[in-house]
């Protein structure tokens, strides 16, 4: 009897300690309601920012461009967007456009250089390092992968990797002769 009690007691005590352990290390800080305001206000602007991405990242769009969305100055949007987001708005631009990608290849229907092309990326090797870089595979690899080839080097034990930002998701139709044309009339204009 006095063992279980013994039992109990210390079980309680290994929990508490754990409970104590865990609120000194991850209790999250309390917001005042103004500061959550401001922090939620900040979302909302960036809101627009990231659908504005999402919708024209064919084309080459500036840091300038995005804080006159949202009316402020290019320092302070760098760095809400960073506080925000946790990266820098050109980084959250290029995973956009790596994932659309990847969706393209995946696809079979074009040249890893069309499709390049057709998300934004005017210098292919640039779009070459930096989809390795992402996914830990070149285009032509991703593009064996989905056509149910090896597209794994040797040593490599893990396959592509696979992300969703927003809105972007494997069912989003993309259209790559469209997307150049978009991105010519852009250009013209």
């Amino acid at each position: 009897m006095k063992e279980a009690l013994a039992g109990r007691l210390a079980c309680k005590g290994a929990l508490l300690q754990l409970i104590a352990y865990l609120v000194r290390r991850y209790a999250e800080q309390m917001l005042t309601d103004k500061e959550s305001l401001k922090r939620r206000k900040n979302l909302e602007r960036l809101n627009t920012v990231v659908h504005y991405i999402e919708e024209n990242y064919t084309d080459s769009i500036s840091n300038a461009q995005l804080a006159e969305l949202i009316h402020v100055s290019e320092d302070r949007f760098n760095h809400l967007f960073r506080e925000s987001m946790g990266m820098a708005p050109l980084q959250y631009m290029n995973e956009v456009r790596l994932k659309k990608a990847m969706h393209l290849l995946k696809s079979g229907n074009y040249s890893a250089a069309e499709v390049a092309d057709a998300v934004g990326f005017s210098d292919y090797n640039h779009f070459g390092r930096l989809f390795r870089r992402y996914y830990q595979c070149t285009p032509m690899e991703a593009v064996r992968e989905s056509e149910g080839k090896s597209a794994k080097r040797p040593g490599r034990s893990e396959g592509i990797k696979t992300f969703e930002i927003g809105s972007i998701k494997k069912e989003d139709p993309v259209d790559v002769k469209s997307e150049k044309k978009k991105r010519r009339n852009s250009r013209i204009v």
